[in-house]
């Protein structure tokens, strides 16, 4: 990958001249392929200069696996995103985009956390859900005709196992507070840490007068959630036209929450003491949404800048 920006004054102000004489949809379109851009880039950094750090950890401890169970979920859904981008796929990139919110908020959490508490919650919680999950299933075929391809035994196992229930009750009694009349053979919890609702872990992680965190959860997780949820709040009124903001906005948070991410792991797997111009190649990847942006205005006029960052094998990735 070409860490390198271009752009001299007489590029900027050709953009400038030349922006002037596009329309409101084609500025749209070229800005959207521009974040979609910064997605690809975000990915082929990963491949080729993370993923090597990545394997080569040796018997990473428990905290170290929490942080990579987690980022490794963020980067299975950013290869889909790589895969199918584009404005008619615009509820599945808001779906995703929610996704990888949601882990990124979960890995700065973990990072925020210096002891292994927070990955030793991720193991007690996946128990104490899949316990919660089994049953449900078996109480309610406990009167109803169960299908075919249900592994019916499994849940009907699982929820009867007396030492996967004690278990589950004390890691509830250890991680997380009962509300008042509950009690830890009852009580399931939403997540994993102490906050059980995602806007107070987002204000948990923002360090005041900084509210990053917060303010995305406030101006674009609603907006995503309405691609998710049933109904048709995302799409009444709206013209197809507006699908390629919908799209911009999910490659905006994908790129931004993935780069935090990045930093996060940068700090904490100590990969940015490994990796030299560590800083300076994640501020490149912040702005290459922006640059290439630039470089598309100017080959509206079939002009360029020469902004092209991904080295020949790099493409194919």
């Amino acid at each position: 990958m070409k860490f390198i920006l271009p752009f001299k004054q007489a590029h900027l102000d050709r953009v400038k001249e030349i922006s002037a004489q596009l329309g409101p949809q084609e500025k749209l379109r070229l800005f959207s392929c521009s974040r979609f851009e910064s997605v690809r880039a975000i990915r082929v950094f990963r491949e080729k200069y993370l993923k090597p750090l990545e394997d080569a950890m040796m018997a990473p401890k428990d905290r170290e696996n929490g942080l990579l169970t987690l980022y490794r979920r963020q980067i299975a859904v950013l290869h889909s995103v790589a895969l199918i981008g584009g404005p008619v796929h615009f509820q599945t990139l808001a779906s995703a985009a929610r996704m990888i919110f949601e882990l990124g908020v979960d890995i700065a959490l973990c990072g925020k956390d210096p002891t292994d508490e927070s990955a030793k919650r991720l193991v007690a919680f996946s128990q104490v859900e899949r316990l919660r999950v089994s049953q449900k299933v078996a109480q309610f075929y406990e009167t109803h005709t169960p299908p075919g391809t249900l592994d019916l035994a499994m849940h009907k196992e699982m929820a009867g196992d007396v030492v996967m229930q004690k278990r589950a009750a004390d890691f509830v009694t250890q991680y997380w507070a009962l509300p008042k009349g509950s009690t830890a053979e009852k009580y399931r919890p939403s997540h994993w840490s102490t906050h059980q609702d995602l806007r107070l872990r987002a204000q948990a992680l923002d360090v005041k007068p900084d509210s990053k965190w917060e303010g995305r959860y406030v101006e674009v997780y609603p907006i995503l959630s309405w691609h998710i949820h049933a109904g048709a709040v995302g799409i009444v009124g709206m013209p197809k036209e507006s699908f390629e903001a919908v799209a911009a906005t999910a490659y905006g948070v994908i790129t931004d929450v993935m780069l935090d991410s990045y930093d996060t792991l940068g700090k904490e797997l100590f990969w940015a003491k490994t990796m030299a111009e560590w800083r300076d190649r994640l501020e490149f990847l912040h702005q290459v949404a922006g640059s290439w942006y630039f470089e598309l205005v100017l080959r509206q006029a079939k002009e360029t800048a020469g902004f092209d960052f991904l080295e020949e094998e790099e493409l194919k990735i």
